[in-house]
This record gives C-alpha cells, sequence and structure tokens, in this order.
C-alpha cells in the first residue's frame, strides 16, 4: 500500500506553525520528493541516504550512539521501554519460534554443564512453587506414553514394580486410603442430603395438617 503525500506547506508557514518539516511538492537536485527541514532546507531523503552511508562506513561509532540513545529513552521512559521491548520479543519469538527454542535448549544444555548445583536449585524451587502443574505435566506425558506404546508401557511398569516393591506398595495403600477417603465423603454426603429431604419432608406434612 502506497502512502499518501504530505499536505503541501510552504517553509514560512511551516515555521509560523512549530513545524519541523515543510513540504512543496517539488523535487530536491537530486530528483527526491520529499519533507525538507524548516531549520536548513535540507531533503528529508538525502538526509537519510547520508546517514545511511555514514553507518555504513562508521559502524562501530553507530551502533554505541544507538546503544546510548536507547539508554537515556529507557531511562526516561522505562515503563514505556519495557513494554516495547516485551512486545519485540514476541513478535520475534512468533516469527522464529524454532531457533528461539533450539537456542533456549542450547542455553540450557551450557548452564547444566557450567552450573549444575545452580540449575538443580532453581529446578526444586521452581517444581515446589508449580508442583500441581508439575504433576499434571507428569500425567499428561505418561497417558501419551501410554496411548503411543501400550506394550511397552506395561512391561516398564512391570520392571518398576519389581525394582521398587516395597515403593510400589506403599504407593497403592496410599491409592486406596485416598479413594475410601473419597467413598466415605461421598456417603456423608449422600446421608447428609437424604436427612435434609426427609427434613424438609417432615416439615410440608406437619404444615399440611395444620
Amino acid at each position: 500500500m502506497t502512502a499518501a503525500p504530505p499536505d503541501i506547506i510552504g517553509r514560512d508557514e511551516a515555521r509560523a506553525l512549530g513545524l519541523k518539516r515543510f513540504f512543496t511538492g517539488k523535487p530536491c537536485r537530486r530528483g527526491h520528493v520529499a519533507e525538507r527541514g524548516v531549520s536548513n532546507l535540507e531533503c528529508m531523503e538525502c538526509s537519510r541516504g547520508r546517514s545511511r552511508e555514514w553507518r555504513a562506513a562508521n559502524l562501530k561509532k553507530s551502533r554505541e550512539r544507538a546503544r546510548e540513545r536507547a539508554r537515556k529513552y529507557r531511562a526516561a521512559n522505562p515503563k514505556k521501554a519495557r513494554e516495547r521491548a516485551r512486545e519485540r520479543a514476541r513478535k520475534y519469538r512468533a516469527a522464529n519460534l524454532e531457533k528461539v527454542r533450539e537456542r533456549e535448549r542450547e542455553y540450557g544444555r551450557k548452564r547444566r554443564t557450567t552450573n549444575p548445583g545452580r540449575v538443580k536449585e532453581v529446578r526444586r524451587a521452581w517444581r515446589a512453587a508449580n508442583l500441581e502443574k508439575v504433576r499434571e505435566g507428569a500425567r499428561e506425558r505418561a497417558r501419551k506414553y501410554r496411548a503411543a506404546d501400550p506394550e511397552r508401557a506395561r512391561e516398564n511398569r512391570r520392571r518398576w514394580r519389581a525394582a521398587n516393591l516395597e515403593l510400589a506398595r506403599e504407593g497403592e495403600r496410599e491409592r486406596i486410603l485416598r479413594y475410601n477417603k473419597r467413598q466415605a465423603a461421598q456417603r456423608r454426603a449422600g446421608r447428609a442430603g437424604s436427612e435434609l429431604k426427609r427434613s424438609r419432608t417432615g416439615r410440608l406434612v406437619i404444615e399440611g395438617n395444620h
């Protein structure tokens, strides 16, 4: 989509309105039909071209200036700067998802190699703070594994049980205990509901007799 050209406005009128640029619709000496600076009459397209040439010839200095401008902007507008950074990160991740994931995996491998103790500590802290999420993830992976290869899943379960018999029995006792507690709670709820129903029925009969 082609952008609409700016409105025609002379230099004197632009200066009176406090504008930094004006536009006559006439080409500059290099043929650019573009806005010009009020202060120096400079064609904006020529100015951008010279800036590109300077950056290409002074790449290191150009990057340092850009970083300095970014630092000043972040210091003056911290909230807006953080939001812009997050938005750029979201867009980049969406456009380069596989590359981002590979970079994250590589970063994780390096951290585990160079600082395994710290990685384990962070993982334990996250697991403790997100225990239900961890368990749900484990259950989901187990469901997918059993669906993909049920025979192998059964064989692995038999091997694990044979190697960890006491632990397996403890787990079974724990599951039976939880099941019995749920059943008892359901029976109590059922009895309470029946008693409430009988109580309401009795009141209705008494009120009807009166």
